[in-house]
């Protein structure tokens, strides 16, 4: 089976939570074959932990762990990104199961031990959905080209790497394109649990626009901040 269509992993960091050292170690080689980098937690504590403090861009979740289930799990991530593309290890398909997975929009699961051809077709449907959801390229106002996933913009042709709290921001605004949010409502929602001061937001975008441009994001006294829709998107 080709590959191609799995190259924009290459970039990426995927997060695999598996209580079973030996199954986590055999998967983390396989994985290591499509993906930059790969975060091993052995338990569901340690897996949300890896989440908060990195930049995870597809995880792999053990349905039955230490701590946290992985479907426990999976519902916190979403309170986070609700777009992150989740995949579930479990020993065998469950109607209970199959249900919960709806609710949280999960890609799909895998029957361990998991077998490479399956594996791929379930990240392969991944990154179709990165794509449909705007996460591997999305063009901002100034003709910047944005990959949300990996946090790199290129700005006149030359590639410049945001920071974490500069890649949350955009992608929340980005669920929001074209309306103007209110600068307490994104201290807030922004990033649950850690939210910023007012401050320290206009700190924030005046650091991006200096990276990436004024015009990617705009401002109103009144209104808040909005990334408006790209000129040939407007058109």
């Amino acid at each position: 089976m080709s590959t191609d269509s799995l190259a924009p992993l290459r970039e990426m960091t995927v997060l695999l939570a598996e209580d079973d050292a030996e199954a986590r170690a055999s998967l983390t080689r396989t994985l290591g074959m499509f993906f930059s980098r790969v975060l091993e937690a052995g338990d569901g504590s340690q897996a949300l932990a890896l989440f908060a403090a990195q930049a995870v861009h597809l995880a792999i979740l053990d349905i039955t762990m230490p701590g946290p289930s992985g479907l426990e799990v999976a519902a916190l991530i979403r309170k986070t990104d609700p777009d992150l593309p989740v995949l579930i290890l479990t020993g065998h398909a469950e109607p209970a199961f199959m249900r919960q997975a709806v609710q949280l929009r999960l890609m799909d699961y895998l029957i361990k031990p998991v077998e490479l051809d399956a594996l791929q077709d379930a990240l392969i449907r991944c990154v179709e959905e990165m794509r449909n959801r705007d996460r591997l390229e999305v063009r901002l106002a100034g003709g910047v080209v944005l990959n949300p996933a990996t946090g790199v913009a290129l700005v006149r042709e030359n590639a410049v790497q945001l920071t974490s709290k500069e890649r949350q921001f955009l992608n929340y605004l980005l669920r929001r394109r074209g309306i103007p949010v209110e600068p307490y409502r994104i201290c807030h929602e922004m990033a649950p649990g850690e939210e910023l001061s007012l401050d320290a937001l206009r700190n924030l975008v005046s650091r991006l626009r200096a990276k990436i441009g004024h015009q990617t994001v705009v401002s109103s006294r009144d209104l808040g901040y909005m990334l408006p829709q790209a000129e040939e998107e407007s058109t």
